[in-house]
């Protein structure tokens, strides 16, 4: 357990509270979030998520009270700033409730797809992730968008998110291997990026690689999404020398990083480093690949870029929101489609696209 003081030192509390939770639980960090919390809550719910623990760190709009009549929420508020604290919040909490126990980290944007999302609940699925050993589940980051960028109707709470945003990039993600060296250090789960989708494609033209014909066909046989996480002596080898051949050692590191570990059997002391990208431990990565459907685009999003610009609360000083701030100043309308976009209709959308993977 942490020190007494942790949890009080980081939060808005004087004690932590008493809680009996089950096996499987969300850890939510949301600031002014009441647009997207109805659905949010509802479709976790309805996955079998029991309950939430939200830190609300200083929202002014209507997210406390959201929270507060949501009997399977405990709201935990928190005025500390979200750049120094957002993995402390996970971790403080993760390790006074859910040692032991089934940890979903989420943000109030995203909605998880599961493998069999659609004929099994979250803690049944997590239950067969411990029968196999497996210590946790990766997902990629899906960016999901509407037809265009200047939608008629504004999104209306409580709407499920695809009915607004019901696009995704198909085609363009790609697996980008972290240097041996850099999994022997501090953060060796998991081994592999993932790079590409909507965002990189709209946003990140300046650093993207647009790839050679060698270099597209490297990505499709060799780091395409239905590879193993685990790569092999000879995929290291090709990816050094595709670094070495194209752009692709400078573009890399200013990209998004489009993996996450949403669900993880937590252990006392893990660390993530800043997001729940990467985490301090060796874990058992499940070979099934999850998606998180991100929608960030539900017609609020230039003004939520403006904010968090300013804000600063965000990677490197909100460095990504002062892109996407550029990208709509340069840009007359925004035009979210393109050839590769598909509609999500299902699960069977995502795993057609090789977006979510069920082996086990």
């Amino acid at each position: 357990m942490p020190r007494p003081s942790a949890f009080t030192d980081a939060f808005d509390l004087c004690v932590a509270p008493k809680l009996e939770l089950s096996d499987v639980t969300a850890i939510v960090l949301c600031h002014n979030e009441a647009l997207r919390l109805p659905h949010f809550l509802e479709h976790h719910k309805a996955s079998g998520i029991e309950h939430f623990l939200v830190v609300d760190n200083a929202s002014t709009d209507d997210s406390a009270a959201i929270l507060d009549n949501d009997p399977d929420v405990t709201r935990i508020p928190s005025s500390k700033p979200y750049s120094k604290y957002k993995s402390v919040w996970r971790e403080i909490l993760a390790d006074h409730y859910l040692v032991g126990k089934w940890a979903v980290f989420l943000d109030v944007d995203e909605l998880l797809i599961h493998p069999t999302w659609q004929n099994e609940s979250l803690p049944d699925y997590s239950k067969r992730l411990d029968k196999s050993g497996y210590d946790c589940l990766l997902s990629v980051m899906v960016d999901m968008y509407p037809e265009s960028g200047s939608e008629e109707e504004a999104y209306v709470q409580g709407t499920p998110f695809v009915d607004y945003s019901p696009f995704f990039d198909t085609g363009n993600y790609r697996l980008d291997y972290y240097r041996a060296k850099q999994v022997r250090t501090k953060f060796p789960t998991p081994v592999v990026r993932i790079r590409g989708g909507a965002r990189e494609r709209l946003f990140h033209k300046h650093t993207m690689h647009h790839g050679s014909a060698f270099e597209k066909y490297v990505n499709r046989k060799v780091f395409s999404m239905s590879r193993s996480f685990k790569p092999s002596i000879l995929r290291r080898s090709i990816d050094t020398m595709t670094r070495l051949l194209t752009d692709r050692m400078d573009a890399g590191p200013g990209l998004p990083n489009m993996a996450k570990i949403p669900l993880l059997k937590w252990r006392q002391g893990c660390k993530f480093r800043g997001g729940v990208h990467r985490i301090d431990t060796r874990m058992n990565v499940a070979p099934d690949l999850a998606s998180l459907l991100h929608f960030k685009y539900l017609g609020d999003f230039a003004e939520r870029v403006v904010y968090n610009a300013a804000r600063g609360q965000h990677v490197k000083g909100g460095a990504h929101y002062k892109q996407y701030s550029r990208s709509l100043e340069q840009e007359a309308e925004l035009v979210f489609k393109f050839e590769g976009s598909r509609r999500f209709t299902g699960l069977d959308s995502l795993k057609d696209a090789g977006l979510v993977r069920s082996i086990l």
